[in-house]
């Protein structure tokens, strides 16, 4: 799973042109924008997730039904995330959105598959 991560995260980082962890730490500076950011990255998973479950579709991440996310609990998800990689050399060039995304799935793992 964390080889599947990493490879997850390297690709993303050439394909996509979101925000860098060196970005993210600037960017801290400005609390507020930072915390809609998040919540922005949050809500587009979320909506990413419905589209999936109205096609009969697994979805990426299953938080329970009465769970809200919130913008400093998405923070907080990536915050660990950073911690655990930044042991790897040129992490901090990595981006953040996989980061967030795979602890939402580690976080929340769909157990069972939507039959079509």
């Amino acid at each position: 799973m964390k080889k599947l991560f990493i490879l997850i995260i390297f690709i993303s980082n050439s394909i996509y042109a979101g925000m860098s962890v060196k970005d993210y730490q600037e960017f801290k500076k400005d609390k507020n924008s930072l915390e809609w950011y998040l919540l922005g990255l949050g809500n587009g998973f979320g909506f990413s997730n419905t589209e999936l479950q109205s096609r009969n579709t697994t979805p990426i991440y299953c938080p329970p039904p009465d769970l809200k996310l919130t913008k400093e609990m998405l923070q907080r998800m990536l915050e660990k995330r950073i911690k655990e990689i930044s042991n790897k050399p040129g992490y901090e060039n990595l981006q953040i959105e996989p980061m967030l995304l795979s602890k939402l799935t580690e976080l929340y793992p769909c157990t069972s598959k939507i039959k079509s």
